[in-house]
C-alpha cells in the first residue's frame, strides 16, 4: 500500500527566530508564595459515617496475616544483612 503523505509547499513553512525578552534576564523571578495577609479558606469537612464490617472480614486472621508478613520481611532483612556482611568478611 502507498504512503499518503500531504502536499505542502515550502511557502508554508517559516522560522521565526528566537529572541529571549529583556525582562526575562534582568529581572529575577518572583516568589509563588502568598503574601503574609493572605488567608486561603478551607473547607471544613464533615466526620466519615463509621462503616459497618463486611460480611467474611475477619480481623483477627488480618492482623495474624499481617504479622506473618511482618516476620517474613524481617527475617529476609536479617538475612540480607548477614549474607552482606559475610560476603565482605571474605573478600
Amino acid at each position: 500500500m502507498k504512503s499518503q503523505r500531504p502536499i505542502i509547499s515550502d511557502d508554508e513553512h517559516q522560522v521565526l527566530p528566537f529572541r529571549p525578552r529583556a525582562t526575562q534576564l534582568i529581572r529575577p523571578r518572583l516568589s509563588i508564595a502568598p503574601a503574609p495577609n493572605h488567608r486561603i479558606p478551607i473547607r471544613r469537612l464533615a466526620p466519615r459515617p463509621a462503616t459497618p464490617p463486611r460480611p467474611g472480614d475477619d480481623f483477627r486472621h488480618r492482623i495474624l496475616g499481617n504479622m506473618a508478613a511482618l516476620a517474613l520481611t524481617m527475617a529476609l532483612t536479617a538475612l540480607g544483612i548477614w549474607l552482606v556482611a559475610r560476603i565482605a568478611h571474605l573478600s
